[in-house]
């Protein structure tokens, strides 16, 4: 164990993808809770057909962090849509989850999360990846404006409707089970109070060292820094600059390793910044001044609870 880790408590890796994820959903209403109940609804699927439990590990993780590729406020929106292709933001998201080792499995749902079960079949890949488009467009599904309990059925059927098309006969089977659970709906309610109920135990026990932590909040700053031209290596020479700051100010090792880690995390709540504000050439406006500048508070409230 390096010098650096008998100060730091490991960090459960659900609770840094949670993170990111509660992140992902700031950038609109529109989108609030999608990817935690994705999340959800993807490790109950998991669950229900009998997925081995690392694949069930990979395939809540990719949900809690599918659309993780998608740049732009329109993007996201668009990804709603229950007929969306989203192939360019599935693999940007693939390519980007591929970086972290822990992630590389949860990357290859998200790369085939908008392949209906005909394009899953036809390319010859795993069939559980055909999971994440059932749990995505379930959600899809289900209107923010209303709660989700009257809606179920509604839902169950439109599913139905598109067995052996849009999704593997077996697996809609699955949900029509799990949708005849009235507790089932009430956990989609509050996904982020019952993600343990879906989450594997080796998921639940994963816990990452202070390296590995590091890592991951390198992960965090490419996907930050990868929605804005402007912005495409600054929270990385944020870190560094930052350490070295510390070293030249004499601060001790602890705190060193405090502000290189938190160079990288800094901007998390610019997720939920629009990236049309983040690259717009001009002035901004007030209101899009004020929706920039609440990012920092942002970024300290998604960590808080880690």
């Amino acid at each position: 164990m390096s010098s650096r880790e008998h100060h730091f408590e490991p960090v459960p890796l659900v609770e840094l993808v949670r993170a990111l994820s509660r992140a992902l959903d700031l950038v609109s209403p529109a989108v609030a809770n999608h990817h935690m109940r994705v999340g959800y609804v993807a490790g109950r699927l998991g669950a229900a057909v009998g997925l081995p439990e690392p694949a069930r590990r990979d395939l809540m993780l990719a949900g809690l962090m599918h659309d993780v590729g998608a740049l732009s406020l329109k993007s996201r929106l668009d990804a709603l849509r229950f007929e969306a292709d989203g192939k360019l933001h599935a693999e940007a998201g693939y390519r980007l989850l591929r970086m972290y080792p822990h992630l590389d499995g949860a990357g290859l749902f998200v790369r085939h999360h908008h392949d209906d079960w005909l394009t899953i079949r036809a390319a010859g890949v795993p069939p559980e990846l055909n999971l994440l488009n059932l749990a995505d467009r379930v959600d899809v599904l289900i209107r923010r404006d209303q709660p989700v309990a009257p809606q179920a059925e509604a839902v169950r059927r439109r599913i139905l409707r598109l067995s052996g098309r849009g999704f593997r006969p077996e697996y809609v089977e699955a949900f029509q089970d799990l949708a005849a659970d009235p507790e089932f709906w009430a956990h989609c309610e509050a996904p982020a109070d019952h993600l343990d109920i879906a989450a594997p135990p080796l998921l639940q026990d994963e816990r990452l060292s202070f390296e590995e932590t590091l890592a991951f909040a390198r992960l965090f700053a490419r996907i930050i820094d990868f929605r804005s031209a402007y912005t495409a290596t600054h929270s990385s020479g944020v870190a560094e600059v930052a350490a070295w700051l510390g070293g030249r100010a004499g601060v001790g090792p602890n705190m060193r390793e405090m502000l290189h880690m938190a160079g990288y995390l800094h901007d998390i709540g610019k997720l939920a910044v629009p990236a049309e504000i983040l690259d717009k050439p001009g002035c901004l406006s007030g209101e899009e001044w004020e929706r920039m500048r609440q990012h920092a508070a942002l970024s300290g409230d998604v960590l808080g609870e880690v």
